[in-house]
């Protein structure tokens, strides 16, 4: 199943310290998930067709995958 996901979170960061939040697992893995969820773990390849997927648990205990691939990535300004 295929369902479309929106997370909005405030950063007070500097565009370089939010591009790292997105391509380092260990940060990702600190705010990528929606209420309610629990983030377990985050794959990132930084580069064109690299992996990029994160798992999460619900309070009820179910397993809650995101999977893509990079699409256009330029360092600390666009990822895709």
């Amino acid at each position: 199943m295929t369902e479309a996901v929106s997370l909005v979170h405030p950063l007070a960061f500097s565009p370089d310290e939010v591009f790292q939040h997105f391509v380092d697992p260990e940060l990702l893995v600190r705010w990528f998930y929606p209420e309610g969820c629990k983030p377990e773990r985050a794959i990132l390849e930084p580069r064109i067709g690299g992996l990029f997927a994160v798992d999460m648990k619900t309070v009820d205990d179910l397993t809650l995958s995101v999977r893509g691939q990079v699409l256009e990535l330029s360092f600390n300004t666009r990822l895709l």
